[in-house]
């Protein structure tokens, strides 16, 4: 069954202090700067994915372009890796398309709260060779406006570690349920971007 991505967002897993965003279109067979990316080009780009993959090799998933660049605001940061799914077809300005799905896994705190707040939504990838088909690295884009115009990177649900939803919950520091002194009740807070539930 191909792939229909809704507007409402990937879901997602927290494991071993990483968050994991699941199935998500990172590149498409297109034409840009009179080289084709075509079907047979993307199909070639997933084998030798699985090919490293297999190998024990995940590329790296980055906030920005590696370019050069003296503004040290503007330095790419490291914020995890990716792991290629395959491809399947999705609708692209009203075509369908052979698209390469991922998992992005982020290690990097700061990054996992900024997808979770949608402050990364657009991606990237970067392709060292043109000639030879591959994914080399993908870069989280802030506000700089990327080539394929996939759908956002919006989390809409999250699981925990166990398998059971969180529904778009983030913890920030452990807590204990043990008795206070004063009786205190406990408090949860249950945050989603810039919104709350206590």
């Amino acid at each position: 069954e191909p792939t229909t991505t809704s507007v409402l967002g990937y879901s997602a897993t927290r494991s071993e202090g990483k968050l994991i965003v699941h199935r998500v279109p990172i590149f498409c067979a297109c034409e840009r700067g009179g080289v084709e990316f075509g079907e047979a080009w993307v199909s070639t780009a997933v084998r030798h994915a699985m090919r490293q993959q297999a190998e024990g090799y995940l590329p790296p998933l980055h906030i920005r372009h590696h370019e050069p660049s003296t503004d040290i605001t503007n330095a790419v940061q490291a914020v995890g890796f990716f792991r290629i799914l395959g491809a399947e077809p999705i609708t692209l300005k009203g075509k369908r398309r052979n698209a390469i799905l991922a998992d992005l896994i982020f290690t990097d705190a700061n990054a996992m709260e900024a997808v979770l707040s949608m402050r990364l939504p657009y991606r990237s990838v970067e392709i060292h060779n043109v000639d030879e088909p591959s994914i080399d690295s993908l870069a989280l884009l802030d506000h700089e406006a990327p080539f394929l115009e996939l759908p956002l990177l919006k989390v809409s649900d999250i699981a925990d570690e166990d398998g059971a939803a969180v529904a778009g919950a983030t913890f920030g520091a452990a807590w204990s349920m043990d008795a206070t002194a004063t009786g205190s009740p406990v408090v949860a807070c249950f945050r989603r971007g810039t919104a709350a539930s206590l």
